[in-house]
């Protein structure tokens, strides 16, 4: 298992944030090209399944490409139109400098646990976080109109959360255009945040997809 820091996340002091998706990207294939071996699954929530996605391509590009799986939660598909749902939400940034604290808490209600919502502290740092991601993967899509590359050749599984206040029932299934190889779409319990609030739901389906790649590439 090996877990990615974002730049400027929960760091010493004063790091700079991530302002380059390739940055990270680059920065993920070079801890990684010592331990592709084995079958891997590559994973994102939400934003970060684009990461997932983009680390994908770069691993099934090489000469020697390796046996990845892609496992993709509460995310939109890459070249898709923003449901009404995450439009609307994507226009509450316009008011986070603005709005009052309570006013925010329940724009977020349903996209965060509501164990964040609760303490002001963290949920306020979490608004920074956000604001960062919008810039970086707004820049990222508008770089992806220039790169229409054509799907993956690997297996795909799109995980969907039952309440999902920004992504309505049917987004996740535009996945299966992004892979020639199998798709499967699954559902765990919980709102826009499930992998978070419901992480055991989550790691059924993880180990499954990671089973599923030992057992047709053992």
């Amino acid at each position: 298992l090996l877990g990615i820091r974002v730049p400027g996340r929960e760091g010493p002091a004063g790091e700079a944030p991530l302002d380059d998706v390739n940055t990270l990207v680059d920065r993920v294939v070079a801890e990684m090209s010592g331990r592709l071996g084995v079958p891997t699954v590559l994973y994102g929530h939400s934003q970060g399944a684009f990461g997932a996605w983009e680390l994908a391509h770069r691993f099934r590009s090489r000469a020697h490409a390796p046996d990845v799986s892609l496992v993709v939660a509460c995310a939109p598909p890459p070249f898709s139109d923003a449901p009404e749902e995450l439009q609307r939400f994507l226009e509450v940034s316009t008011l986070w400098d603005t709005a009052e604290p309570q006013s925010l808490v329940e724009m977020f209600r349903g996209v965060l646990p509501d164990e964040i919502l609760a303490h002001e502290e963290v949920f306020a740092g979490y608004l920074e976080n956000l604001r960062d991601d919008s810039a970086v993967w707004s820049r990222y899509h508008l770089t992806l109109d220039a790169d229409r590359r054509g799907p993956l050749d690997i297996p795909v599984v799109a995980v969907t959360a039952e309440d999902d206040a920004v992504l309505p029932e049917g987004t996740l299934g535009g996945w299966s255009a992004l892979t020639t190889g199998p798709f499967v779409s699954r559902r765990i319990e919980g709102a826009h945040s499930a992998p978070l609030e419901n992480p055991e739901g989550l790691a059924r389906h993880l180990t499954e997809a990671a089973t599923a790649g030992a057992a047709v590439h053992a």
